[in-house]
């Protein structure tokens, strides 16, 4: 690290930079723009520029305790690697599947929008899509696991409550592009071919009965206990 860029710093920004590195460290990623919820408006986070401006002496310190720092301009994401051990986030079955429905809608929204990296969707929108993929035994997860989930993705600066209260369905929520880099992409095509090969069988099935209720539900993603929130996404 070089010191000499450091020190050149004044009191304030070397408080800064403390809150900064520990920021990243903490929760892996440091989105470019943020939604301001008491604003109701998107605000530049200083958190962002602070680590642009001082890209430099950020890097190094990190490198000097063993982490890269990535800078992923295009989609205004910065988040940090360590190639020593894993800085993952286990995730329960449900925070699990709600990242993957939302990183999901995230693509299929972002393919339509325009120059916007952030996404809109509903509350009602992730339920549906849960219940399309016929993901829980029951038609939904009960709110006492719908609300703990979103405020995790939420602490990860992965999404952001935009206005309602978490459980309620009109609810919405803002998709940071941050998702692309906590999940990989070859779990969400693992889960659109799957479902592909699901719905195939349940077509067959349904040509060749008489009884459409005699047909089980399949759970797509039984499988599925728990998933890590990665900092190694793809651009």
């Amino acid at each position: 690290m070089s010191f000499n860029e450091y020190d050149l710093l004044n009191d304030k920004e070397q408080s800064e930079f403390a809150n900064v590195v520990n920021a990243l460290l903490f929760q892996n990623y440091v989105v470019e723009r943020v939604f301001n919820s008491s604003k109701g408006k998107f605000e530049t986070n200083s958190d962002y520029r602070f680590i642009e401006y001082n890209h430099a002496v950020v890097r190094d310190y990190l490198k000097m305790i063993g982490w890269e720092l990535i800078m992923d301009d295009m989609n205004g994401v910065i988040s940090v690697k360590n190639d020593n051990f894993s800085n993952s986030i286990n995730l329960n079955k449900t925070t699990t599947l709600f990242l993957l429905i939302l990183r999901l809608i995230y693509e299929e929204k972002q393919s339509k929008a325009s120059l916007s990296k952030d996404i809109n969707v509903k509350l009602s929108e992730i339920l549906y899509k849960l219940e399309v993929f016929k993901v829980f035994e029951k038609k939904n997860p009960p709110e006492y696991e719908i609300i703990p989930a979103l405020k995790l993705l939420k602490k990860y600066q992965i999404l952001e409550k935009k206005a309602g209260e978490y459980a309620h369905p009109d609810t919405i929520f803002i998709i940071y592009p941050s998702i692309t880099h906590a999940l990989k992409s070859e779990n969400l095509l693992e889960l659109i071919k799957r479902f592909d090969v699901v719905n195939k069988n349940k077509n067959d099935k349904l040509s060749n009965e008489q009884d459409d209720s005699a047909i089980e539900p399949i759970n797509l993603l039984e499988d599925i206990h728990e998933e890590e929130i990665d900092n190694e996404g793809d651009y």
